[in-house]
């Protein structure tokens, strides 16, 4: 039988995995879950092996691959023995608690953050190995592909893309930082050698895959996730996946990473860009080695294999935000449940109008007539049926933040609530302040054409929706949720197979599209959103359930950058607040 490629991401709550045929890496045979349990900081990393042992017992004998690729989340701290065994659990990228370590290394090496290329602080792998090292410790691994890797027995691995990650990569040579590893107390030999392609092969083993079976180390998720929404084999995404480990020390040339040389005729991908929401969320381009974004605040750009970047401005969380919401303010109400209650009582930016019912709706009414239906359907509604701002301003840092401020201790806020304000409400809020965080990253407006939304989250047509309304222009989810499969699957075909198989561009393939919509008149109890951001501005109204440009009487929603900076401005006050009241004896409380 043909060769079938199983495509492995190891995300914070769950394993997922997808059987593809290498001809064909853009569509999964067959989709495989196995959850495992997580504090939300740290986890077990055998639990990682035990999930990948149940998706393997799970593929029948005769589906079994020839070639797995593996890919998961990045910037953990993974102590192991010799053997590779995990000696305490894992250390997430969530967890912020060695501040103190991080301003320690910043002390002892002022260009930490030069040599790497990013903005370091506690969550920084290195500086979590200073809180103090495990006993047993003779190895580290930065997640959970390369700890599957490490368990299988190919040794101790990890991709370029989650290298970066980790605080200690050399961005410029693509290699281990000797300073940074002996300003942090890390020995060198500890640290697992930075490869991109096949891994080795399967040897004897108790999971019924043959002794051949190749392995591929693809991309962190976030460098397989912009492959599955952006890119496809041959595009130039991966930058021509070599099949051999780089080493500590190997890096592309200047050459090659200015011309991409490895890779002929690949295109060019600068400003093409997409939203991620899973448990964190991000806004991620594809650039050149050495071209930088535009965007305020914080932001990460993380090596892809060939000498391409992926430049990241990244909430750390975002469906976890959201779920925290559901469980604490909706009372264990599933995503689907949650969407539902949004879109219940027939709210006119929800319902399902065809353009023939539309024209002749107009047709039968006249346009006071119909602002009339409307006002007065907006009396009867509750406030999370509309379509504008809840009236509530939502921060959405439960576990500190990145961007578009990036501090540790940041705290997550609900403010503006109201007696009339419902459990719903401030749900709709919650996905309100996912969307303006990562706004000042978008472009914003119709011009810049359809933005892929991939992960969990796109699978919310609400979520989407304010989107489309915070940046202006229409959205559409990806054609798979899990676009990180298709990464993994891609970056096994790319190394494996003669054949390249372009993967086409994002809007040839999105689902059904969601449009930033118009309203002919805001109800006075519901301001547009972007009013309360940019009330000096010169925007207008918003407007309401028009995916067409509106009337002259109506107005597109200002989504002007000082409406986004103004958002930002809001969370630096809001860590102001919060340092102030930490100073408040806790006595009075008492």
């Amino acid at each position: 039988m043909a060769p079938l490629i199983l495509a492995c991401d190891f995300g914070t709550t769950s394993l997922k995995a997808a059987l593809f045929h290498p001809s064909n890496p853009t569509a999964p045979l067959r989709t495989l879950e196995a959850a495992y349990p997580t504090s939300g900081t740290t986890q077990c990393a055998e639990d990682w092996w035990a999930g990948w042992r149940r998706i393997m017992s799970s593929i029948s004998p005769d589906a079994k691959p020839s070639i797995i690729s593996l890919t998961g989340q990045m910037q953990d701290l993974v102590c192991t023995d010799a053997a590779g065994r995990a000696v305490a659990p894992a250390t997430l990228y969530t967890d912020t608690s060695a501040t103190r370590e991080a301003r320690v290394l910043h002390e002892r090496l002022p260009d930490w953050e030069r040599i790497t290329g990013n903005e370091q602080g506690a969550n920084s792998p290195a500086a979590m190995w200073m809180k103090g090292v495990p006993a047993g410790t003779q190895r580290v691994l930065f997640g959970p592909a390369g700890y599957i890797a490490a368990r299988l027995g190919l040794g101790f691995h990890v991709d370029c893309t989650t290298a970066s990650t980790t605080g200690l990569m050399d961005f410029a040579t693509r290699s281990w930082s000797t300073r940074v590893a002996r300003a942090a107390g890390l020995p060198m030999e500890l640290l697992p050698e930075i490869s991109d392609g096949v891994i080795g092969l399967v040897g004897v083993n108790d999971l019924g895959l043959a002794e051949d079976t190749q392995v591929v180390l693809a991309p962190g998720d976030a460098g397989a996730t912009s492959l599955g929404v952006l890119g496809g084999v041959g595009s130039g995404v991966l930058g021509g996946v070599g099949s051999a480990p780089r080493g500590t020390g190997s890096a592309p040339s200047a050459a090659e990473r200015a011309t991409g040389s490895k890779v002929p005729g690949r295109k060019s991908l600068a400003r093409s860009g997409y939203v991620y929401l899973g448990t964190s969320g991000w806004y991620a381009e594809i650039l050149e080695d050495g071209q930088r974004p535009d965007w305020p605040g914080s932001f990460h750009t993380l090596a892809l294999p060939g000498g391409r970047a992926l430049t990241i401005a990244a909430v750390l969380s975002a469906g976890g935000t959201a779920q925290w919401a559901r469980e604490r303010i909706l009372g264990g109400a599933t995503p689907e449940e949650a969407d539902a209650l949004l879109m219940q009582r027939g709210g006119e930016d929800h319902r399902e109008v065809s353009a023939q019912q539309e024209a002749e709706n107009q047709r039968e009414a006249s346009a006071q007539q119909e602002a009339e239906n409307q006002r007065e359907a907006s009396a009867q509604q509750s406030v999370n049926t509309q379509r504008g701002w809840t009236g509530i301003t939502s921060l959405p840092s439960l576990h500190g933040e990145r961007f578009p401020i990036r501090d540790d201790s940041a705290t997550a806020a609900l403010v503006g609530l109201t007696g009339k304000h419902t459990a719903a409400d401030l749900y709709k809020a919650v996905l309100e302040g996912v969307a303006l965080s990562l706004a000042p990253a978008i472009p914003a407006g119709e011009q810049h054409g359809v933005l892929p939304i991939t992960g969990g989250g796109a699978a919310s047509r609400p979520w989407l929706e304010i989107f489309a309304d915070v940046v202006g222009r229409p959205v559409a989810a990806a054609p798979d949720a899990h676009a990180s499969l298709v990464g993994a699957a891609l970056a096994a075909s790319e190394v494996l197979c003669e054949q390249r198989v372009q993967q086409g561009s994002p809007e040839r393939q999105l689902r059904r599209e969601h449009q930033p919509h118009l309203e002919q008149e805001a109800h006075p109890e519901h301001q547009p959103l972007p009013e309360l951001l940019d009330q000096h501005s010169d925007g207008q109204p918003l407007s309401e359930h028009q995916p067409h440009p509106a009337p002259c009487d109506q107005h597109l929603i200002p989504h002007s950058a000082q409406a986004h900076a103004t958002y930002a401005k809001a969370q630096e006050l809001h860590l102001k607040l919060q340092r102030t009241l930490s100073e408040i004896p806790c006595k009075l409380f008492d």
